[in-house]
């Protein structure tokens, strides 16, 4: 199972906070901007509707010593990823990492810094620059080690494709002027589920 969950935080209403538990409602106040309190109400928001629409247990979170995020005592896996209007949530029954990014502009500092050889090939505007940047960021979050690994220590284009890391598929596609990458096994399909209104 691989199932991946889009929304826009022009969603965010009373009764999706309403949802949320009053640490949840914390963390996101705790935001000055009114746009980064409604990109961590609906992240919030987003993974409860995605277990709840799977029959799933909503259960506390734990965090692994680099900060990336598990469901304690549950073998499904998520993550989350958010960016201008909108935020992500992968499910799946395996590690996966996702991100997605606002089309940004191509940036020298980070093609020499962060990028290999290949990938500094391939990238010709800014939305190839930002496809290459979100699927590293995918892998990054697969492996949910934070910046211990080094963006420029692996490359996910090989002769101008993207690549298999390991036994590892990279999905990347366009949702209007956002690119969004998904690292995740092998699975025969996967539904990209925009939830246009909310659930309890």
């Amino acid at each position: 199972m691989l199932k991946v969950y889009l929304a826009s935080i022009s969603l965010v209403n009373d009764e999706i906070v309403k949802c949320l538990t009053e640490e949840e409602k914390a963390k996101a106040y705790r935001f000055k901007q009114t746009d980064d309190q409604k990109r961590s109400i609906l992240s919030s928001y987003l993974l409860k509707y995605a277990l709840k629409v799977n029959n799933i247990c909503d259960t506390n979170i734990i965090y692994n010593e680099y900060g990336k995020p598990y469901l304690e005592g549950n073998d499904v896996y998520f993550n989350i990823s958010h960016s201008g209007k909108y935020v992500v949530c992968a499910l799946s029954l395996k590690e996966v990492g996702v991100d997605i990014e606002r089309i940004r502009p191509k940036h020298d500092l980070v093609l020499q810094n962060c990028f290999t050889k290949e990938e500094q090939e391939y990238v010709k505007d800014d939305t190839s620059f930002t496809k290459v940047w979100t699927l590293k960021e995918s892998y990054i979050k697969y492996l949910g080690t934070g910046l211990k690994t080094k963006l420029n220590s692996f490359s996910v284009i090989s002769d101008n494709i993207i690549k298999q890391i390991d036994n590892l598929v990279f999905t990347s596609m366009l949702v209007e002027d956002y690119q969004l990458s998904i690292c995740h096994y092998p699975v025969k399909h996967f539904n990209i589920i925009h939830v246009n209104h909310p659930t309890q």
